[in-house]
């Protein structure tokens, strides 16, 4: 049985998708400038940055996946 989604609830995972990239952004410099302090086996900042990197990667494919099964508004 298809699925489907309000205009509302896709434009609120838009949105949100956009705030994602924009954390990201965020997260890489972060990333930059703690690899410039040495040694990354033992940078906790840059293992957090990555950390963060990658949940919010996550995040982004989970709602991509949940909108692309979706076949229209209601």
């Amino acid at each position: 049985m298809p699925r489907y989604i309000t205009k509302v609830a896709h434009k609120k995972w838009i949105t949100r998708i956009d705030a994602i990239n924009k954390e990201r952004r965020e997260v890489i410099k972060e990333i930059s400038e703690a690899a410039e302090k040495g040694d990354l086996t033992e940078n906790a900042e840059y293992q957090y940055a990555c950390e963060q990197r990658d949940r919010l990667s996550q995040e982004e494919n989970m709602i991509r996946s949940r909108i692309s099964e979706l076949r229209g508004f209601i």
